[in-house]
């Protein structure tokens, strides 16, 4: 019979720190802690680490419990709700982005994010900015024309300090 390898004592030294629970086992104090993370990071890995807990436990968890699938449904659409909410916000409102000359904060300049204010439009609207192959906006003879309209509209309302809500973007 064949002797099994030894193990590098870097593996046994990562083994040592992991924390031994018993794989299908975990405590409602562990499941919470799980979701806590999950919600905050977006990460089934760095959840299953801070509750302690193997990955394959909270997978198989999930499968046989539908409360909890529920549950860590609900804490992904926590996390993209809060996404959302910021993505919104730094398109329509922007933020401020000091400006540092010889080390030393001289001033701010307000930042937009133009290609967030693009997708949000695209997402809201769909059927006013979302253009098919070969379509046009009304007033355009192409894509690009349309494409190339919205990005001076955005662009000089970014300049002007943002736009105000309820704008369209229209033929003048």
């Amino acid at each position: 019979m064949a002797k099994r390898p030894k193990m590098p004592k870097k593996v046994k030294r990562q083994l040592a720190r992991r924390p031994k629970t018993k794989t299908g086992k975990t405590t409602l104090a562990q499941k919470k802690a799980f979701l806590k993370v999950l919600a905050a990071t977006f990460s089934p890995s760095a959840a299953c680490e801070a509750a302690s807990v193997e990955r394959g436990t909270m997978y198989n968890l999930r499968l046989r419990d539908k409360v909890f699938a529920r549950k860590w449904d609900d804490a992904l659409t926590h996390r993209v709700d809060r996404l959302e909410q910021s993505a919104m916000y730094r398109a329509s409102d922007g933020w401020d982005e000091p400006i540092y000359h010889d080390g030393k904060q001289v001033g701010t300049k307000r930042r937009y994010a133009p290609a967030l204010t693009i997708f949000m439009l695209k997402s809201t609207r769909p059927e006013r900015y979302n253009l098919e192959p070969g379509a046009t906006s009304v007033g355009t003879s192409s894509p690009h024309d349309a494409a190339r309209k919205a990005a001076a509209f955005f662009q000089q309302a970014m300049e002007q300090g943002g736009i105000p809500l309820g704008t369209e973007v229209g033929d003048d």
